[in-house]
């Protein structure tokens, strides 16, 4: 749902029920990469980086593929909003890079754009 809300616009609702999950351990690495995107969106890029980065590791762990693509994508927007180029085209060729290894023809479009 959380994800839902936030590709919907409606970050209130979505970070509220994002800061639940991580206070009750449920799900807390997808919350935390959900929450780190809306943190980015709203030019929060310290708290962001801390909830993506924390993110990724667990997805890239688990070879969890959304989370992987998601958490990479919205690094890629902080680096490319705090000016550090470099950074943001690692995140970008790390994205293409593992959605070049998957079958995946529909969830990556997001993080791609």
């Amino acid at each position: 749902m959380v994800y839902v809300l936030r590709e919907r616009g409606d970050w209130q609702r979505a970070g509220e029920m994002s800061r639940e999950l991580i206070a009750d351990g449920t799900a807390v690495w997808v919350a935390e990469g959900l929450l780190g995107a809306i943190r980015s969106y709203e030019g929060r890029y310290s708290a962001a980086r801390r909830l993506l980065t924390s993110c990724l590791t667990v997805a890239t762990r688990q070879a969890h593929f959304n989370m992987t693509v998601d958490s990479t994508a919205a690094l890629a927007r902080v680096a490319a909003a705090e000016g550090d180029v470099e950074e943001a085209g690692r995140h970008c060729r790390s994205l293409l890079a593992r959605w070049g290894d998957s079958d995946d023809h529909h969830y990556a479009i997001n993080g791609l754009r």
